[in-house]
């Protein structure tokens, strides 16, 4: 994933492609995937950062966004354009497996406090990441 924008040949055709996230609004597969890597690279990269180092931190809400931006990846991936799947797959499981390697799992069920619900069953939901502002935040409503 060594490119923020992705493949051309990947990202290009996905631009045209619209999946519905709500009612009256969609977005493009291109930028749901590429807000799916952004996020991850954000919190890989963030995950040693402190509030008074660092002016910007995300933290748990901004965490469960990215959780949801990776759901709407997999709610859209049915929309991937049948010569674009080997590719879209093969970009998004490296997305994925960046997230599995700087997480662990969450057997705390430290997401389903925070957002008072119980997580979807989707495994990114079951993962947390082991330090840093985000596992803060997770941690502080006891």
């Amino acid at each position: 994933m060594s490119e923020d924008a992705g493949p051309e040949s990947l990202f290009g055709p996905l631009e045209g492609v619209r999946h519905r996230v709500a009612p009256g609004r969609s977005v493009t597969l291109a930028a749901i995937l590429r807000g799916w890597g952004s996020d991850v690279r954000r919190f890989i990269g963030g995950v040693h950062s402190t509030p008074i180092k660092d002016a910007i931190v995300w933290g748990a809400d901004d965490y469960v966004g990215a959780l949801t931006m990776r759901s709407m990846v997999e709610d859209a991936r049915s929309q991937v354009p049948a010569g674009l799947k080997v590719q879209f797959d093969a970009w998004l499981e490296q997305i994925d497996s960046d997230y599995r390697g700087f997480t662990a799992p969450d057997d705390a069920h430290l997401l389903g406090r925070w957002i008072h619900q119980d997580v979807p069953d989707q495994w990114w939901w079951h993962r947390v990441p082991p330090s840093g502002p985000v596992l803060d935040d997770l941690m502080s409503i006891g």
